[in-house]
């Protein structure tokens, strides 16, 4: 009977150990500070938690910027591994008594039992957890298992002197050929390394990366890896280097892949893309934006864009679409999950003298913390934007938001005075056909032919949308809401919400 119940219990450990996918973990460098609130385990295998800073408050300061008050911000955790399935994740913490795991759309239950959280996630996505509250946050990043393609090619490439980091660029050796960088589980710092046409940049996990990546008139570009690039060494631009460098900065280039690295502290907007053809963007995870105006990506004046299963954590906004002279047209954004600490969630934006705006695409997105606006379009250029579509877009709204705040230029050492009895909420959907304050000219401007199906709201159902336009000359219209649920509760009539429109939007449909 004994050797009964010795041979049932080894088959249930043989058995629970079969059930864990596979989990490739990435040892984090012994300088690489680490976020101290809480342990983690993934199917059974600790994890390193790294620390970033993140925004507290939503107050902002306009251009030309100084650098933003510690006490503006706070200390937050991300975690990045492997796998070939699904992720048990355990997490030890202090003082929980409350646990959110995010975006709910995920429908995740969390079992808490004294400090450890356990729950399932079956999916490779991005994730954010509350522990508590959201001033006490863990960002978990699973990633697909993938093969280092210079694992059989080197061996201790980096110890035990590394000379392939230099903070001159064309003092940073390529190994292997000509148009390869490698870098692999340590630190590097490489400040601003200009790339070149067929250019390779590979980031291994456990890599820190300080620096920045651009390149100008080029093409065939790819950047991957698992490791994180981190800019917090090169000074917050100026206000003439207004959106670079960033991460990572493209102009006038063609046939660019990024794919796999986290994105850590940028001085600027985190990743321009301008004037760009052919771009690839999977799997990148933006987190510790902090500093003033840090956007996630911009995206201006370029074509064929594909962005897929990334998470944006940013200060300012998450996803801007910016036309001022090429058209922006065929942009695909999906499978991706977006935090707001302040700005705009996604943006399609049309200024003069741009030429076309037409055939963007969002789909599959959770916005799991608006501060602005969730998806916001606005036509100040003259034409007509057009083929826009925004389905399955899940967002949630907190039953109190603090209200973004502008600092003024002449009190950079004020401080943010969160209004607990305001009754602000983001929008949902915002658009505007007009001109700018500052613009001299009215131009005829018109918004046309846009879908928002499969909308999906959780929590507060008071969050505004608006149309709005100014004059005959710019308006909105053929605009179809499709499926629009509050809470699971269909919408059939816009009057259950909180929708206004102006006589200049006309042609605004309903349907289930």
């Amino acid at each position: 009977m004994k050797l009964k119940t010795i041979l049932i219990n080894v088959c249930a450990i043989f058995l629970t150990m079969s059930c864990y996918a596979d989990v490739k973990t990435f040892s984090a460098h012994p300088d690489e500070k680490r976020y101290d609130a809480c342990i983690l385990k993934v199917n059974g295998k600790p994890v390193d938690v790294y620390q970033c800073r993140v925004s507290k408050f939503p107050f902002n300061q306009v251009w030309p910027g100084y650098q933003r008050p510690i006490e503006q911000t706070e200390l937050a955790g991300f975690a990045y591994w492997e796998t070939d399935g699904v992720s048990e994740i355990e997490i030890s913490a202090e003082e929980v008594a409350k646990v959110v795991v995010r975006p709910l759309s995920l429908g995740i239950k969390p079992t808490i039992k004294g400090n450890k959280i356990t729950f399932k996630l079956d999916k490779i996505k991005p994730i954010a957890v509350e522990l508590g509250n959201s001033h006490k946050m863990i960002h978990l990043f699973p990633n697909p298992i993938q093969e280092s393609p210079v694992a059989k090619k080197i061996k201790n490439f980096c110890c035990p002197q590394c000379s392939f980091c230099s903070p001159v660029v064309n003092e940073i050796p390529k190994n292997f050929d000509k148009n390869f960088y490698y870098f692999p589980a340590g630190i590097h710092h490489i400040g601003t390394l200009l790339l070149k046409s067929n250019d390779t940049v590979y980031i291994e996990g456990g890599a820190v990366v300080y620096g920045s990546l651009v390149a100008d008139n080029a093409e065939n570009i790819k950047v991957f890896g698992r490791g994180i690039l981190d800019t917090a060494n090169i000074e917050r631009a100026n206000r003439w280097a207004r959106g670079g460098f960033g991460n990572l900065h493209f102009r006038n280039c063609k046939n660019i892949k990024i794919e796999g690295i986290i994105l850590r502290d940028p001085n600027s907007w985190g990743v321009n893309i301008r004037r760009c053809q052919n771009v690839e963007i999977d799997n990148l995870k933006f987190i510790g934006y902090w500093r003033y105006n840090s956007d996630g990506i911009d995206l201006w004046d370029s074509e064929n864009i594909v962005m897929k299963n990334c998470f944006i954590r940013a200060y300012d906004d998450s996803i801007i679409v910016r036309s001022y002279n090429l058209p922006n047209r065929n942009i695909r954004v999906s499978d991706c999950v977006l935090w707001n600490d302040w700005g705009l969630s996604t943006s399609i934006e049309a200024d003069p003298p741009v030429k076309i705006v037409s055939d963007i695409h969002f789909e599959n997105i959770d916005i799991i913390r608006p501060c602005s606006t969730a998806m916001f379009i606005c036509n100040y250029s003259g034409i007509v934007i057009h083929n826009i579509r925004y389905k399955n877009i899940n967002v949630e709204f907190n039953s109190w938001h603090g209200k973004q705040v502008h600092q003024k230029k002449d009190e950079p050492e004020a401080l943010y005075q969160p209004d607990y009895n305001s009754k602000y909420l983001p929008f949902l959907i915002r658009m505007h056909a007009g001109k700018r304050p500052y613009q001299k000219k009215l131009l005829p401007s018109l918004i046309d032919d846009v879908v928002f199906e499969n909308i999906n709201l959780y929590g507060n159902e008071n969050a505004p949308i608006r149309f709005k336009s100014t004059s005959p000359e710019c308006r909105i219209g053929n605009v179809l809401i499709k499926n629009l649920k509050y809470n699971g509760r269909q919408i059939t009539d816009l009057k259950q919400i909180n929708f206004s429109a102006d006589k200049y939007s006309d042609k605004i449909k309903l349907e289930k």
